[in-house]
């Protein structure tokens, strides 16, 4: 367990500020892949002078490879294989706790909602959510075709009693998918965002199946040239690729690259999306917590950079899976002239060292929500 004073102040934070939560691929994981080392070939890929049709078979492999191990498997989630149900389990108890803390905590005047922003596409936290049967706000409006707009975030949620028209605010999560989700669907002739249930995933799949020629792309490939090595001189872009890669853009997700920001249609959702997380950032009196995220992207890390810069009420806390995590962080955010001194790390423990464990979700609820909710809970019972 994290200590008591690290505890203490977290709770005092929570009690009275602006809950905000940045969530990346570690916490699915190990169900789903994280997107580190495709992110890192794909950026390679994009800056490699090469021929145009070794890079194009190389980046329907790696593509192919992000397909089959992250997208895919998300079907499997809504199926309720085994696997994955483990971690839904957890992000349930995640959840579960935040919404506890919220009713717990005795502050009556700041909302009763808390904003998760996540870079993932995966379904897990709406299955979560919706498994909880608890409000929340995921950006689409309507019924028959729901449609996305930033604006719906704008929202609260309100409940009046029957009897002496008594209205109290609900509690409730604002889901705000910052790269994209698998449940969005493009609709290129009306310029729009409509909700997807997944199907498409079915088309793109028998393509991806079609393809015999790809290179096998492995978990531990680090660098785009040892994927070159792999490409045979006599090697074909077929047309199993090319009907790929045309079914590949109907994801309504940014691709894993440094270069993230091309897709002219999603452009404007995605830097909305980035507006709104910088904006809740600057309120007066935010916490922050960062999970599962390596602040890779810079994107993000810069928001996050300027926030704490021009906001000295902010509180940041990056759980960081192990040490090799939390180093990898600091040499990703990279300031050491920070104005605010408002960044803190919460690593594993030497006990937690000893018995083998590290920051994944389990251990994140069990060694920090639970411990938070207890000592709120206290606190209202005294």
């Amino acid at each position: 367990m994290i200590n008591n004073d690290a505890l203490e102040e977290m709770v005092s934070v929570i009690q009275d500020g602006h809950i905000n939560f940045l969530i990346g691929s570690g916490l699915s994981s190990p169900y789903l892949s994280t997107l580190g080392t495709i992110e890192k070939l794909l950026t390679e890929l994009e800056c490699k002078d090469a021929d145009k049709k070794v890079k194009k078979i190389i980046e329907v492999s790696i593509k192919k490879k992000f397909f089959d191990d992250v997208v895919l498997k998300n079907s499997d989630i809504l199926s309720g294989d085994v696997n994955a149900e483990k971690v839904l389990i957890n992000y349930e108890e995640f959840l579960s706790f935040l919404i506890k803390i919220l009713l717990k905590r005795k502050s009556t005047l700041i909302g009763k909602q808390i904003n998760l922003f996540t870079s993932n596409y995966d379904i897990f936290l709406e299955k979560a959510i919706e498994r909880l049967n608890v409000d929340f706000n995921d950006g689409f409006n309507g019924r028959f075709k729901p449609l996305f707009s930033t604006s719906n975030f704008n929202k609260i949620f309100l409940k009046k009693s029957l009897q002496y028209d008594n209205r109290s605010e609900l509690p409730y999560f604002n889901l705000l998918k910052i790269h994209g989700s698998l449940t969005w669907s493009l609709n290129m002739v009306n310029d729009r965002v409509e909700f997807s249930d997944l199907n498409n995933i079915k088309g793109i799949a028998e393509k991806s199946i079609k393809i015999t020629n790809a290179i096998d792309v492995k978990n531990d490939c680090n660098s785009i040239e040892d994927i070159f090595k792999l490409v045979d001189k006599d090697a074909e872009f077929s047309n199993e690729m090319e009907e790929f890669l045309k079914s590949y853009q109907s994801l309504a997700i940014v691709n894993p690259t440094k270069a993230k920001f091309r897709e002219t249609l999603l452009d404007k959702n995605y830097y909305d999306l980035l507006r709104i997380f910088s904006n809740k950032l600057e309120k007066e009196s935010s916490v922050l917590f960062v999970m599962g995220f390596s602040m890779a992207d810079k994107h993000v890390a810069q928001i996050i950079i300027r926030a704490i810069d021009s906001n000295p009420t902010l509180m940041v806390y990056i759980v960081a899976y192990d040490d090799d995590a939390q180093e990898a962080i600091e040499k990703n955010i990279n300031r050491s002239d920070l104005k605010y001194k408002k960044i803190k790390y919460l690593a594993p423990t030497e006990k937690m060292k000893k018995d083998g464990k590290k920051f994944s979700l389990d251990i994140i609820n069990e060694q920090i929500f639970s411990e938070i909710f207890n000592k709120i809970k206290q606190g209202t019972e005294k």
